[in-house]
């Protein structure tokens, strides 16, 4: 496995919004559906980046398969 051009093999949870410029719960929502891989180091969820790559390459594509939950309103 090749680090990503940051030099990381791996992102937590907690990073990802940022990098991919997506909220927590979209994020959330992906490694439910089993789009999204993670891995488990001790009480740490991690994503490999080899494995984000692979699922941003899945969103670009699929670009008419990117969805937004629809709204809930009372």
């Amino acid at each position: 496995m090749q680090p990503d051009t940051n030099g990381k093999l791996a992102y937590s949870i907690a990073e990802l919004p940022e990098l991919v410029s997506l909220g927590r719960s979209h994020i959330y929502e992906e490694i439910r559906a089993g789009r999204l891989r993670t891995i488990k180091a001790g009480r740490r969820t991690l994503v490999l980046a080899e494995d984000l790559r692979q699922w941003l390459l899945l969103l670009a594509a699929n670009p008419g398969k990117i969805t937004r939950s629809p709204r809930i309103t009372d």
